[in-house]
């Protein structure tokens, strides 16, 4: 008897044991499912060995910097659900971006980020527009609408006394210029008139495009036509709708028609041509973008950028990041685009979408204008917000992409030039493949007050001209 109460408390004791050992087990079980369900790995990377990155919690919109983790170059952690501040930052630049991490965010979360420096390139007139970035010139359209170049050597030039409202080009600097008398070819520094399919009309809705072979797409209302710059041109394509915008790359033609005909507007719903086919669709753009390899479509919209295969399914739609301005592909799978006065990348081969330069102050990226040898980015910036309605700003600057070496010194040039100095001296700057400042003076002013006004002026600003390379030019007469 005594036995049996024995055996049986035994058995009893073994139950309450396994039923503890239940419960913790089952409890750990959930603690580790609601763990992977509320947290979210965060990977920071940035390309330069020598920069820091860092992931710091936020709490009511404040950093709580007591609890950053940094770490150089890269940097990955779990983290809960909840608002963080991802970092880069080096000795003299720091860029971050504020995250929201909850049930919606990708399990692994990955920014790329990286700090270059903005250098300013120079301004010409009040305004620059429809630029082309070769690696031996810059060609562009000035506030005026002359056609102007500044070569290697600095040297700035106008091309002509004819005025054109708009421009295109591709990556061999191709051209295509438009003004009230027609569009005109640009091909290796001379100008010719394109010979239309149709008749041009102050009331024709004419959009145009030239893609990185050298096919030229213009567009009269709904009727596409595809020829060369000899013409030759043959109708492609109709729809009842008009065509607003077009782009085109490797055989992929990407269009925006307008839902409606009779008021055409600066938005549409996406239709693809790819070879034979035609693919239709409800995706309703703002603009769009074919990749140079023709395999993918940005499509800019209220919400942000998605990016498209060439089938016309969803491959990314991550870069939303605020309201978006202007995006431009540049080599290969890289889209970059602003936000802003910050400028992005996003890669498809690494899925990330980094923050690669940030403007100073209040001021707002218009354009970009990736260059085609993968050395750098140029873009325009003025001081009110362009939400892709225009093509100018009021100064050009870029971002080496190569680490390209750059001349800090002229790194505030943009805030204090142009510019009248006292006796009418007038100073200018170009910074394209060395940094050059320009004085104009009139005749009834010498050379040597120039010098001497323009020297009191930098040295305000501590600058000094003894290694500035300085071109003084006496203004024309008559």
């Amino acid at each position: 008897m005594v036995i049996s109460r024995a055996i049986f408390g035994i058995k009893s004791i073994r139950k309450v044991l396994f039923l503890l050992i239940f419960i913790v087990v089952f409890i750990f079980i959930l603690l580790w499912v609601y763990t992977l369900l509320t947290t979210t790995t965060i990977i920071v990377e940035s390309s330069n060995p020598s920069n820091y990155v860092s992931i710091t919690p936020v709490k009511n919109g404040l950093p709580l910097v007591s609890q950053m983790t940094s770490a150089k170059h890269f940097l990955s952690i779990s983290v809960r659900y909840g608002e963080y501040q991802l970092g880069v930052f080096n000795n003299s630049n720091r860029l971050v971006k504020t995250v929201t991490i909850n049930e919606s965010s990708k399990k692994t979360y990955k920014l790329y980020l990286d700090s270059f420096s903005v250098t300013p390139v120079g301004v010409y007139g009040s305004s620059l527009s429809y630029l082309y970035p070769g690696s031996s010139s810059l060609t562009f359209l000035d506030s005026s609408g002359l056609l102007t170049t500044i070569n290697q050597n600095n040297i700035v030039s106008v091309l002509g006394n004819i005025k054109y409202s708009s421009a295109t080009w591709n990556a061999s600097g191709l051209g295509l210029l438009r003004n009230s008398m027609g569009i005109f070819l640009f091909k290796n520094g001379s100008i010719s008139n394109l010979k239309l399919p149709f008749k041009l009309t102050p009331k024709s809705s004419v959009n145009y495009f030239i893609d990185n072979k050298g096919y030229i797409y213009i567009s009269n209302g709904g009727e596409l036509y595809m020829g060369s710059g000899s013409g030759n041109f043959h109708k492609i394509f109709q729809s009842n709708n008009s065509i607003i915008r077009m782009s085109s790359n490797s055989g992929t033609i990407a269009l925006l028609l307008s839902p409606d005909k009779n008021n055409p507007d600066l938005q549409g719903n996406i239709t693809l041509l790819n070879g034979s086919k035609n693919l239709e669709t409800n995706i309703f753009s703002q603009d769009i973008a074919v990749s140079p390899d023709g395999k993918y479509i940005a499509s800019l919209s209220t919400g942000g950028i998605n990016i498209y295969n060439s089938s016309m399914s969803l491959v990314d739609n991550s870069t939303s990041n605020g309201t978006i301005s202007d995006m431009a592909w540049g080599n290969g799978d890289t889209l970059y685009y602003s936000s802003g006065g910050s400028l992005w990348k996003y890669s498809i081969a690494n899925n990330y979408s980094g923050q690669i330069a940030q403007t100073a102050g209040q001021s707002y990226i218009d354009n970009i204008y990736p260059d085609y040898s993968g050395s750098f980015v140029y873009f325009t910036v003025s001081n009110s917000p362009i939400i892709n309605t225009s093509q100018s700003g009021n100064q050009l600057y870029r971002i080496g992409l190569n680490r390209t070496a750059q001349n800090f010194q002229f790194s505030s040039f943009s805030a204090i030039f142009p510019n009248v100095l006292q006796g009418l001296c007038s100073v200018n700057y170009v910074n394209f493949n060395s940094a050059i400042l320009y004085v104009s003076y009139p005749s009834n002013i010498s050379q040597q007050y120039c010098a001497s006004s323009l020297q009191r002026y930098l040295s305000a600003f501590s600058i000094d001209t003894s290694g500035l390379d300085i071109v003084y030019q006496p203004l024309a007469t008559g």
